[in-house]
């Protein structure tokens, strides 16, 4: 069974750009709430005439269409899970990016503070974190 998390590693992974992670979450979006208004027609008793195991049959297509409509609704609700999870792991990359980017900048200019040839004058840096 493949997870939500398996699906985020795979397009961290292949280097997925949040545009089309976007277009993803769209087309999910659109194809489950289009699922989601299709009906299954009701079979007529009769539809496959009027011996007792057609009539038989007829219940039983009946049932059927019912399992399979009910199955269809599980899977509109599966995919809209997929495509809020999938936001969310978007978002929470980016944040983790920025994060990460903020990060770097504050030890890139601490390191530049100390990097030879010309060592900074004592308390004109400030460690990473301690602000500028």
């Amino acid at each position: 069974m493949v997870t939500i998390a398996d699906v985020g590693s795979t397009l961290s992974d292949l280097s997925v750009d949040p545009d089309v992670i976007g277009q993803i979450m769209e087309m999910l979006d659109a194809g489950s709430s289009a699922l989601g208004e299709t009906r299954l027609a009701d079979v007529p008793q009769h539809a496959f005439g009027p011996a007792p195991s057609a009539v038989e049959l007829g219940v039983n297509t009946t049932k059927a269409h019912a399992k399979v409509a009910a199955a269809m609704v599980e899977m509109v609700k599966g995919l809209h899970g997929f495509s809020d999870n999938l936001k969310k792991f978007r978002d929470s990359a980016l944040a983790a990016d920025e994060m990460s980017a903020e990060q770097l900048q504050g030890l890139q200019q601490a390191a530049s503070c100390v990097a030879t040839p010309s060592i900074a004058e004592s308390g004109s840096c400030t460690l990473p974190g301690e602000g500028s």
